[in-house]
């Protein structure tokens, strides 16, 4: 399935069996705007304005249903990033102008039940993250969203003890601009608007760039699963606004 944060719309819900024809057959909204989603088995977590973040069980897709939520203290006025590992959550919880808050990580295994498990901080101004296994890979910031100076890299850190992270390594970026991630098994996709890098991260200490490629549109979400690149783009036309989703391999 495709799992699609669409803002005020809510939560939509796509048959991918055929990749070039998709259906839609399920939807959920809460009158909250979704804005980062992720999902672990068949629930799906989506983050609102506020610091809270709802989890959709759709294991019915024709009919989604809230089963649990996590909140955040209401000082953060947003969570930029959300995502899934496993049985738990990983937030990167925003306050303007204190970006470089602590990650946050819960145990969601009973989602009616959330419970904190770690909290620790990042060496970069980060807005985006993606776990694999045992590894936590955090974005930064663009330059003018921040006063710091440490942007050049992806953060890399062994998550292992969510209470004692472990900085491991860097994965260099080819400019100074914000982008998002995606990643699976040992590959990574970074992307700034319309640009993708794929990197081997076999050995996360030394990422090896792989390789790079464009699409005509910008994209404004990512995910990977296997050698298959799933894209959320918008552009705006003359006389209109258009967004959709690109399936890439």
């Amino acid at each position: 399935y495709a799992l699609i944060a669409a803002g005020n719309d809510g939560l939509k819900i796509h048959d991918l069996t055929d990749a070039w024809n998709p259906v839609f057959i399920g939807h959920y909204s809460s009158g909250s705007t979704f804005q980062r989603i992720t999902a672990t088995g068949d629930v799906a977590w989506i983050a609102v304005p506020g610091g809270n973040t709802y989890g959709i069980d759709y294991s019915t897709p024709s009919a989604p249903a809230e089963v649990g939520t996590v909140a955040l203290e209401q000082s953060y006025s947003s969570v930029v990033s959300v995502v899934a590992n496993g049985g738990s959550l990983y937030f990167l919880p925003y306050w303007w102008p204190y970006r470089n808050l602590p990650a946050r990580v819960f145990d969601v295994r009973d989602p009616a039940n959330p419970v904190e498990t770690g909290s620790f901080p990042t060496a970069i101004d980060a807005l985006h993250i993606s776990v694999m296994g045992n590894l936590a890979f955090f974005a930064p910031a663009s330059p003018g969203l921040t006063w710091r100076d440490d942007l050049d890299a992806v953060e890399i850190l062994d998550v292992s003890n969510p209470a004692r992270p472990v900085d491991i390594g860097r994965l260099a970026r080819t400019d100074n601009e914000e982008f998002r991630m995606a990643i699976d098994g040992e590959t990574a996709v970074l992307v700034h608007q319309s640009s993708f890098e794929v990197f081997d991260i076999s050995n996360p200490a030394t990422p090896a760039l792989l390789g790079s490629f464009e699409i005509p549109e910008s994209q404004i979400a990512i995910a990977l699963t296997g050698d298959v690149l799933y894209v959320g783009y918008s552009h705006s036309p003359i006389g209109g606004y258009v967004g959709g989703l690109r399936v890439l391999d």
